[in-house]
């Protein structure tokens, strides 16, 4: 099974639950590695470098059917996509934030489109019950794993409403993301 491989290859990381869900699908919320020590005994890796943070994932087991998460940068998911293009198609759909993502856009990677969003350092999560207009209400008498479903078949019925861009503009319309302001005791 394809989460049971990037689990066994160190990829998955920072786990908040990994399971089967409704009608052969599989979920996993997490982060999902993209730079790091892969080839490399799990003894000696070092943390990764990159990871796609807070990943919100669906699979049928062998193929990635939906993928979400933020990015420190969007010239990252690139890197992602390349890396796993084995296991993204074009019956992958995926809602990425990065904060030099200036505003929505809609691109296509390996056959798989990506809607691209403005990030400020929230809760990946959250920022997908709010961009698909889901209530906490709607949520609440499913499971966990059934949740993400939703989540999901939400986001493939969802009007983005971005401009759809190629991968180099993409590039070319990347903001320099504002320094976070932290206040409070040190």
């Amino acid at each position: 099974m394809l989460l049971d491989d990037y689990a066994q290859s160190g990829r998955l990381i920072n786990l908040n639950f990994s399971a089967a869900a409704s009608a052969g699908q599989f979920v996993y919320r997490g982060d999902w590695a993209i730079r790091g020590d892969f080839d490399k005994p799990l003894s000696q890796r070092r943390p990764p470098l990159e990871a796609l943070r807070e990943a919100v994932v669906v699979s049928d087991g062998e193929k990635l059917s939906f993928l979400s998460g933020a990015l420190t940068e969007i010239a990252l998911l690139k890197e992602l996509v390349d890396l796993d293009a084995s296991a993204i198609t074009d019956q992958t759909f995926g809602v990425i934030f990065a904060r030099d993502v200036g505003s929505p856009q809609q691109v296509t990677l390996n056959g798989a489109t990506f809607q691209l969003r403005p990030y400020e350092d929230t809760m990946v999560w959250n920022e997908l019950l709010d961009l698909l207009y889901l209530e906490k209400g709607d949520l609440k008498p499913l499971s966990r794993e059934d949740k993400v479903i939703l989540v999901r078949e939400t986001a493939l019925k969802h009007n983005f409403k971005s401009a759809e861009k190629s991968w180099e503009e993409v590039l070319e319309t990347r903001i320099v993301p504002e320094a976070i302001d932290r206040a409070g005791a040190i």
